[in-house]
C-alpha cells in the first residue's frame, strides 16, 4: 500500500481525532442551468477519480499507521437527491448542510460528489477531504470533470492535459528532502525562527476548551485591489507583504505582543511535473513578527517580505518535523495567513449551461483564526477570516476586520506612520462612543 506524506499524516491524526469535524473539508459547489446529466455526469465523476488516484483510494490504518489503499471505494462518489419544487433559499441550505457532512476516509474516500437537481438547473457540490487535496487541486477537478463529462456526453475521450508525475513523486521528493545532507540546514533555519517567539493568543469571547473541537465558521469581506498594489509597488514589496504585515500590525495591537509566530500555509508544487497533480501539496511556514513603539507600517511590509523571502529556500521542509509542542501544550501558532492564486470565480457558460459559483462553507476551524486572501472580479480582493467558533463570535471577527480593513488603509495611504499610533476606531464606533457621552 502506498504510504502518505508527513503533512498528510498529521492530516489522517487530527482526522482520528475528530472524525465528525468538517474543518478539513474543502468545498466548492456551483449552480448550473439548466441541469446537468445525472448519467453523463456520473461516467465523468468515475473517469475522474480513476485519473487522479489520490480521490479514488480509502485511507485505514494498519497497524498504528496510515496508508492509502488504491481502488474505488465502497460507495460511489456521486450522489443525485431529487430536490423539485425547493426554492432558492432552502436550496443553497441544504447545500451548506451537505458541504459540513463529514467524510468517512475508510470507507468512503476523501471525495464526494452531490448533485441537487430541480425542474430546470441544479447545484454540484464537491467536497474533498484536504488530506487528498489543496485549492490548486479543486481548480483542477472542476476542470477535469467538465471535460470528462464533455466527452461522456459526445462519446469521446477526455481533452485533459498529460500527467506527467504522481502524488507518489511527490512522496519521493519529500524522502530525500527530509534524507538529504540539507535536512539540518533546514530544521535549524526553522526553529531558528521559532526560538524565543511568543504563541500569539488572541483575545477570545469564550474561554479556551482542553481539547480543540475543530468547528469553525467564515466571514467575508472584499478588499480594494488597487491602493494594495499601488503600496507594495511603492515600498519595494510583494501586495501580500502588504497585507501579511498589516494583519500582524493588527495582531500586535489586539494583543500587545512584540514578539510572535503566525502560520502561513505554502504551495510546493515546486516542479512543472507536479502542476496536473491532484493531493495535498501544501505546507505550513512559519512568519515571525517584531514590534516596537517606533515600527511602521512600512517597516512592518517590509520585514514580512523578508520573511517571506528568506523562507523560500526551506518551505518544502515538513512542518510536521519541527512542530514540538512548548511547555503547556502550546502550539507554535494559534494564527495564519495565506494568500490563494486562483483566478476569480465569476459566471460562466460551459456547453449550453450557464455556470454561477454558489458560497459554501469550507476549511474553517482548523486554527484561532485563519486569513485567506484570494483575487476577486474587477481586480479587488476577497478576505475570509476563518474562525474557532467555539471561541469567537461571528460579531467579534466583524469587528476585527473592519480594524483590519482601517489599518489596511493607513499602511496604504501612510506608510510611515506608526503602528501604535495608528486609529484603531471605526466610524460606527466612534459613533456608539459619542452616543454613550465617552
Amino acid at each position: 500500500m502506498p504510504d502518505l506524506s508527513l503533512g498528510q499524516q498529521t492530516l489522517w491524526w487530527l482526522y482520528r481525532f475528530a472524525p465528525d469535524s468538517a474543518a478539513y473539508n474543502d468545498a466548492d459547489a456551483v449552480l448550473v442551468a439548466p441541469g446537468l446529466d445525472p448519467a453523463a455526469l456520473r461516467d465523468a465523476v468515475s473517469a475522474l477519480v480513476a485519473r487522479h488516484g489520490q480521490l479514488g483510494s480509502t485511507f485505514v490504518d494498519r497497524d498504528g499507521r496510515p496508508w492509502r489503499v488504491p481502488g474505488p471505494p465502497a460507495r460511489p462518489p456521486l450522489v443525485v437527491r431529487e430536490v423539485p419544487g425547493t426554492g432558492d433559499d432552502a436550496l443553497h441550505e441544504l447545500v451548506r448542510r451537505a458541504a459540513v457532512e463529514p467524510l468517512a476516509l475508510e470507507t468512503e474516500g476523501p471525495c464526494r460528489f452531490t448533485l441537487f437537481r430541480r425542474e430546470n438547473d441544479g447545484v454540484l457540490l464537491l467536497v474533498n477531504h484536504h488530506l487528498a487535496s489543496d485549492a490548486i487541486s479543486q481548480g483542477i477537478v472542476w476542470r477535469d470533470l467538465m471535460a470528462a463529462y464533455t466527452a461522456a456526453l459526445t462519446g469521446t475521450e477526455p481533452d485533459w492535459p498529460p500527467l506527467s508525475a504522481t502524488y507518489d513523486d511527490y512522496l519521493a521528493r519529500e524522502t530525500a528532502l527530509v534524507t538529504g545532507p540539507g535536512a539540518d540546514a533546514h530544521a535549524a533555519y526553522w526553529r531558528g525562527i521559532a526560538d524565543g517567539a511568543a504563541t500569539l493568543a488572541l483575545p477570545t469571547d469564550r474561554p479556551r476548551p482542553a481539547s480543540q473541537g475543530l468547528r469553525g465558521a467564515a466571514r467575508h469581506r472584499t478588499v480594494p485591489g488597487e491602493p494594495v498594489r499601488v503600496a507594495a509597488a511603492a515600498a519595494g514589496v510583494t501586495p501580500f507583504a502588504v497585507l501579511t504585515g498589516t494583519f500582524q500590525a493588527l495582531l500586535h495591537r489586539y494583543t500587545g505582543e512584540p514578539d510572535f509566530l503566525i502560520g502561513c500555509p505554502v504551495s510546493v508544487r515546486r516542479t512543472r511535473a507536479l502542476r496536473e497533480v491532484v493531493g495535498f501539496l501544501v505546507n505550513t511556514t512559519l512568519l515571525r513578527a517584531r514590534f516596537t513603539q517606533d515600527t511602521t507600517f512600512a517597516d512592518a511590509m517590509r520585514a514580512a517580505q523578508r520573511s517571506l523571502t528568506a523562507s523560500l529556500p526551506h518551505a518544502a521542509y515538513p512542518f510536521a518535523l519541527y512542530n514540538d509542542r512548548r511547555p503547556g501544550g502550546e502550539p507554535l501558532y494559534r494564527v495564519a495567513i495565506t494568500m490563494v492564486g486562483a483566478a476569480p470565480r465569476t459566471e460562466q457558460t460551459f456547453l449550453h449551461h450557464r455556470v454561477r459559483p454558489v458560497p459554501v462553507p469550507h476549511l474553517a476551524g482548523q486554527c484561532d483564526l485563519n486569513a485567506q486572501v484570494m483575487p476577486a472580479p474587477g481586480g479587488a480582493l476577497e478576505l475570509t477570516l476563518r474562525y474557532d467558533v467555539d471561541l469567537f463570535d461571528a460579531a467579534t471577527v466583524d469587528r476585527l476586520a473592519e480594524h483590519f480593513l482601517l489599518l489596511l488603509d493607513t499602511a496604504c495611504t501612510s506608510p510611515d506612520t506608526p503602528v501604535a499610533r495608528a486609529a484603531l476606531t471605526t466610524s460606527a464606533e466612534l459613533d456608539a462612543l459619542l452616543a454613550y457621552g465617552m
